[in-house]
């Protein structure tokens, strides 16, 4: 029966309180007929122990117990295995604090530190300086927390005084030029233009719409992804069309 087990050849059915006519009452009743083709021997077992035989007992008292017993030594094992890991992990870590704690870990932290802030201060590159992953990031944030809080107060006091006026000098601070307001009027629609209802009804009805308040509207189907793109730089408003006819 195993091969049948393995393979997932059974099709048992689905539970709903059968008491007969099965595929697994037809099994537990196969169990007996397996047992006398490979000539062994049926016993009854009885509700009430006290019936059957010593040598029977012990026979099953053993059994019971040696799958037991092997049961709990594997758990016993695997406990002693992680207990012995954990102990491991322990001694680890006690050693890395007593250095991390150590007062010559902490005389030679400069020194340990040195070729690192050589080597970025050699290569230093104020474009990475915001850059949460580069070197100049890290060194400006150590200065950073080395500071005093009213001394950093006081430094983002007068930076925010210096950008002050680099702001107003920005191009949105001055006024637009005669192209710049043509472009504002300028719209795109990207829409579906294969079909002829649709686009007639949902397309140009729009564009006329929108000459009629002033301003100029481009066209262009959502298959051609080209000249979209283009047109997007020069547009101030998009409209998404799908078809829906």
């Amino acid at each position: 029966m195993l091969p049948l087990i393995k393979d997932n050849l059974l099709d048992f059915e689905a539970e709903a309180g059968q008491t007969d006519h099965t595929l697994a009452h037809a099994m537990e009743r196969f169990f007996g007929l397996l047992c006398k083709a490979q000539d062994y021997s049926l016993q009854e077992s009885y509700a009430d122990y006290g019936k059957l035989d010593t040598h029977t007992l012990n026979d099953l008292a053993k059994l019971a117990f040696t799958q037991r017993f092997s049961y709990d030594r594997q758990i016993q094992f695997r406990d002693s295995q992680i207990q012995e890991r954990d102990q491991q992990i322990q001694d680890r870590d006690q050693q890395i604090i007593a250095i991390h704690t150590s007062k010559s870990y902490k005389s030679t932290f400069l020194f340990r530190k040195l070729p690192f802030v050589l080597d970025t201060l050699f290569h230093f590159n104020i474009k990475k300086i915001n850059m949460a992953d580069s070197n100049e990031f890290r060194i400006k944030e150590a200065i950073k927390r080395r500071i005093p809080s009213p001394l950093m107060k006081l430094l983002q006091k007068v930076k925010r005084k210096l950008k002050k006026p680099k702001i107003q000098k920005q191009l949105w601070h001055k006024p637009l030029s005669n192209s710049s307001t043509s472009k504002g009027k300028t719209v795109l629609i990207i829409a579906e233009l294969s079909i002829s209802q649709c686009t007639k009804y949902r397309v140009m009805q729009k564009v006329e719409m929108l000459e009629v308040l002033g301003y100029r509207a481009n066209v262009v189907s959502w298959t051609d992804f080209h000249q979209a793109r283009n047109l997007l730089q020069t547009s101030a408003m998009v409209f998404f069309l799908p078809c829906s006819c």
